[in-house]
């Protein structure tokens, strides 16, 4: 029998509010083009930097995956104005997490692992995920999630490790960069403008209203 799951539109926008949050907090406390001469500092950053990226690029495909499935057949069981604005925020966030993460200027371990990935979350999901109580699906869902983090950043790890050895030099290059385009497109303005509306439907929600109901 297969066995299928997905979140509630409601929980997801929550938790992009909650990354949203981060997101803007980490752009005051390190802002853009952060430059330092400490190598260890610089490993750090760049740490954390990389724990930001798979954290957003997993958390974008649940986001995209709620919406769709949604869209594709849950939204004729309740009234599409109270859901549809935040299945629409949830496809925004979706697209730029998953897009902005893994493959802007990807390498081609990140494109690997980041096409693992998509696939590994929408199999357990929709095939595997063990139905019961919903505190227990959730839990073991986010130990997914956190298996998923590990393995990226170690495979980080190994890749620099080896990088720096000059053992794995230009194997693991930028398969293509167009990181301009993407700033251009998802801006700090764009996101500052996008949490103020996730905030307010986030509001409205509680009230038990939404963005196309006042």
């Amino acid at each position: 029998m297969l066995e299928t799951y997905t979140f509630s539109p409601y929980l997801m926008l929550y938790i992009g509010a909650i990354i949203q949050s981060l997101m803007l907090a980490s752009w005051v406390i390190a802002p853009q083009n952060f430059k330092t001469e400490n190598p260890k500092l610089a490993l750090i950053y760049e740490f954390f930097m990389k724990l930001g990226f798979v954290t957003t690029f997993l958390f974008g495909i649940v986001f995209l995956d709620t919406a769709i499935f949604w869209l594709a057949n849950q939204w004729i069981y309740a009234d599409w104005r109270f859901q549809l604005p935040t299945v629409i925020l949830l496809l925004i966030l979706g697209f730029q997490y998953v897009f902005g993460s893994f493959f802007v200027n990807p390498k081609l371990s990140d494109l690997l692992y980041g096409s693992g990935a998509i696939v590994a979350i929408l199999i357990y999901l929709h095939f595997i995920v063990p139905l019961g109580r919903l505190r227990t699906t959730v839990v073991q869902f986010v130990g997914v999630l956190i298996v998923l983090m590990v393995v990226y950043l170690l495979l980080w790890g190994i890749l620099s490790y080896l990088d720096r050895k000059s053992r794995f030099s230009g194997k693991n290059r930028e398969l293509w960069d167009i990181t301009e385009k993407a700033q251009q497109i998802f801006s700090r303005k764009f996101n500052l403008v996008l949490y103020i509306i996730i905030l307010m439907e986030v509001w409205l929600k509680l009230f038990g209203s939404s963005l196309f109901i006042w």
